[in-house]
């Protein structure tokens, strides 16, 4: 831009940046520490953030139970088309017994309900693709559209789908298990509670599984 450009200004922006991040975005566009604005305080005061002991528990009857029990209070799985509750289970990975592919089957089976996964690449079995690239790309827009348009109301999902949603009905966040970094859980319970003015009363809820390290 420099090159072609004589004369330009241009404007980064970033929801949540760490100090080493801005130390390095401001290095490589060489912008000088006067032209750095931030906020104060990062705090989403529409967010509440729990806690799950899972120390010497069953992680997935955790998880379970907790849905049942939100669901029970509030019908959040039940279809509704004027006020459609939504939620994310965050896991780490898409592959094996914890990952968001086996997750997803398993919910699904115990709740009756729909629970559908999404993730940066196709979900292996016996080390095996289960399907194609093209197949796979055809799956995740269509739940990604179908999980905007509230035909579904829970997803698991890697990272993958956390960074750039805006749906404003994301009323429940889960993580199981701990990202790699506090920056990291709050994007991505940050999924929930977008429309400020939906909860401005009704805060939503961020559920985080940990077990006590021994």
């Amino acid at each position: 831009i420099r090159k072609i450009c004589s004369n330009f200004k241009f404007l980064g922006l970033t929801a949540t940046a760490s100090l080493n991040v801005l130390k390095d975005i401001r290095v490589e566009f060489n912008v000088s520490e006067n032209n750095v604005v931030a906020p104060l305080n990062y705090s989403r005061d529409e967010l509440v953030f729990h806690m799950l002991d899972c120390t010497k528990k069953d992680v997935k009857n955790v998880l379970l139970n907790k849905i049942k029990e939100i669901d029970k209070e509030d019908n959040f799985l039940e279809p509704h088309e004027t006020d459609a509750k939504c939620g994310i289970i965050f896991t780490g990975k898409v592959n094996g017994k914890d990952g968001s592919y086996s997750l997803s089957n398993e919910l699904s089976k115990e709740l009756k309900k729909p629970v559908k996964y999404y993730a940066g690449g196709a979900p292996k079995v016996d080390k095996q693709e289960i399907m194609t690239s093209k197949e796979f790309q055809l799956y995740k827009k269509e739940v990604q559209n179908d999980f905007k348009s509230n035909k579904f109301r829970l997803l698991v999902s890697t990272k993958a789908f956390g960074m750039g949603i805006n749906k404003g009905n994301i009323h429940y966040t889960f993580h199981y298990g701990i990202p790699p970094s506090m920056e990291s859980l709050y994007q991505e319970a940050g999924r929930a509670g977008r429309d400020k003015v939906k909860f401005q009363c009704e805060k939503a809820q961020c559920f985080v599984l940990f077990s006590k390290s021994t």
